[in-house]
């Protein structure tokens, strides 16, 4: 995608746009002003700050400087802590040094920290406030990394490959994983379709729950503290919320009637869920049951 929309949820109406991205995106978050961060595949810079309500743009450097050519400031991948206004990026490094990704965590009022090289990662989640990272190595291995040390914190014994992800609770106990066991050559890969969740502290599993409607390929943590849920985006057609405090526990299942969910996320109230749907070509809002939310 060469551009980024912002939709107003009511109506499903297009409020904002930004176009003419080079290379297109495919890492769009908010930061704590509500402005859209965004990262351009073959961008000078390697992160686009859009001011949508006064139409301005700004960016932030890439961890190789910005005379270190394009590639090589490209972010692999992006996350943005709206508690500490923080972003944390892996950025693909040149050859020359290396390879791999460096973890670079940006002060969004200021610049460009560079904390440490991570070889190979490739997907993250943080802490609210910003504590640790969750990164997935070219192993496939999950490591939770200290953002103030830049050490292992520890290693789970999972593997995340695939269309899989990571994504912690909101208070960071508990560490929610997806994705496809390693390949087994002459063997069926099997699909991404069971939803494990990790103990931060231990690492020990404390519950999986296998999705009801094929792969899953979204995954988000409600913002509400008193409703410990994740909604989950499935090829199925459909949207899963589950009890992540009652290892993972269905709670309500919603069709969309679309096969091809790319993002399910909550409202910032946690009342609601939103689904982007590719084949219907659109962006679905659906009230979640009164008689789960009392």
């Amino acid at each position: 995608m060469r551009r980024v929309a912002i939709f107003d949820a009511a109506s499903g109406q297009i409020v904002a746009r930004l176009g003419n991205l080079a290379g297109g995106v495919e890492n769009v978050a908010w930061d704590a002003q509500g402005r859209v961060i965004c990262a351009p595949l073959d961008a000078g810079d390697a992160v686009t700050i859009w001011d949508s309500v006064h139409n301005t743009v700004s960016h932030l450097p890439g961890a190789n400087g910005a005379a270190a050519g394009t590639a090589m400031n490209m972010l692999v991948r992006f996350w943005v802590d709206r508690a500490s206004n923080r972003l944390i990026g892996a950025h693909q490094m040149p050859a020359q040094a290396g390879g791999g990704s460096a973890l670079s965590v940006y002060d969004l009022g200021a610049r460009l920290l560079l904390r440490g090289k991570i070889p190979g990662s490739s997907i993250g989640a943080i802490v609210s406030g910003g504590a640790n990272v969750a990164v997935v190595g070219q192993d496939s291995q999950v490591r939770l990394i200290c953002l103030e040390s830049g050490q292992v914190v520890r290693t789970l014994p999972t593997r995340v490959v695939g269309f899989g992800m990571v994504a912690f609770s909101p208070d960071g106990s508990v560490l929610a994983t997806t994705g496809d066991p390693p390949y087994v050559p002459g063997k069926v890969e099997p699909m991404n379709n069971m939803l494990s969740l990790w103990d931060t502290r231990s690492g020990t599993l404390l519950g999986q729950i296998r999705a009801g409607s094929g792969e899953i390929r979204s995954l988000d943590f409600s913002p509400d503290p008193s409703k410990p849920w994740a909604v989950l985006g499935e090829t199925g057609g459909s949207m899963e919320i589950v009890d992540w405090k009652r290892g993972g526990t269905l709670v309500e299942t919603i069709p969309v009637g679309d096969k091809q969910i790319v993002v399910a996320r909550f409202s910032p109230d946690g009342r609601t869920v939103g689904a982007l749907l590719t084949r219907q070509a659109r962006f679905l809002t659906v009230p979640l049951a009164p008689a789960i939310l009392h």
